[in-house]
């Protein structure tokens, strides 16, 4: 879908609120106070908001809309605006910062800030499935000051001050999932892998020490060494983690260039959402007669429906200045 096909099928707030109430409430209008199904009613009224409904419960009986309790909630902004930002936010392969959201759907840059940190919320997975298979895992370090700059050499690496993040991603088009840590310990990385990965898995690591004792937990457990700039052995490597790796990089230089750690988890739900609905792998064959994986993207409506599956009971709290508490 380009933009022209964007304004066509959502020409108006009405038609955006549409598409939001069949998305959301796809197996019948739900009260985000009691969680009531189907018993409620739309109030027709110039006193309340466009969309309002009452639930009909004796004991609830409060009004809603569909982006209550959602990190939409109270919004002022229309939600074709809304609409037209989720749009942008899917389709930009490194994402979007605040400033040129700002431009692009007319609102100040302060509030596409915002915007951009409520679609990043609902990115965010609770209750995904374990990964299984061969899985690669690898750390990144991400934010914080350059490498290089005005003569000073920051440490890299596990000796840098930058975010930890562990990666773990399934070989052969599937699934990614990540998780800030703190340390590179026994307790922290093995910790998040038990709740990323399954134990039948065929985990594919460096040779970072930690690994060694983790990967007794699992089916198997084989590393590469890249010392001396050795990539893979054989079948053994982990490059398709440091491939996600790398789009969390040209998200970081190409697009926001800074990233707080106070809302790394939001950056890095963004980054795993849109590898995660990446679409459908397909094998292609080239010119030279390689054999590469093609990704299929699925329409616009599947990815946010996807996006809007879970928003209910996920919010974002503002400070009073107007930051993100």
């Amino acid at each position: 879908m380009d933009r022209k096909q964007f304004a066509k099928q959502f020409p108006d707030e009405a038609s955006a609120r549409a598409f939001f109430e069949r998305i959301i409430w796809k197996d019948g209008r739900v009260c985000p106070h009691c969680g009531s199904v189907d018993r409620s009613w739309k109030i027709e009224s110039k006193k309340v908001s466009t969309g309002t409904y009452q639930c009909g419960e004796r004991e609830c009986g409060l009004l809603f809309t569909v982006t209550t309790k959602t990190p939409l909630h109270s919004t002022k902004l229309p939600l074709i605006k809304w609409l037209e930002a989720m749009w942008f936010v899917v389709e930009m392969p490194k994402g979007l910062s605040s400033v040129t959201l700002a431009k692009v759907i007319g609102v100040t840059q302060k509030t596409a800030w915002k915007m951009g940190h409520a679609i990043r919320l609902l990115m965010e997975q609770h209750g995904a499935r374990k990964l299984d298979g061969v899985v690669e895992v690898d750390e990144k370090y991400l934010g914080g000051k350059p490498r290089k700059r005005h003569g000073v050499k920051h440490p890299r690496g596990r000796g840098t001050a930058k975010q930890g993040i562990l990666v773990a991603v399934e070989r052969g088009g599937g699934q990614v999932r990540a998780a800030l840590i703190e340390k590179n310990s026994i307790t922290d990385i093995g910790g998040k892998l038990r709740h990323m990965v399954e134990k039948s898995a065929h985990l594919m690591t460096d040779e970072n020490s930690v690994y060694r004792i983790i990967g007794r937990l699992y089916a198997k457990h084989e590393a590469v060494k890249h010392k001396g700039a050795i990539y893979a052995v054989g079948n053994v490597h982990n490059n398709t983690a440091e491939s996600f790796n790398a789009t969390l990089e040209r998200m970081k230089i190409g697009t926001y260039h800074w990233m707080s750690k106070d809302h790394m988890t939001r950056y890095l739900a963004e980054a795993v959402h849109r590898w995660n609905t990446r679409g459908d792998a397909q094998p292609v064959q080239t010119k030279s007669g390689k054999t590469q994986i093609k990704f299929v993207k699925p329409p616009f409506e599947d990815r946010v429906a996807a996006l809007l599956a879970g928003s209910l009971g996920k919010r974002l709290t503002w400070t009073a200045v107007g930051g993100i508490a």
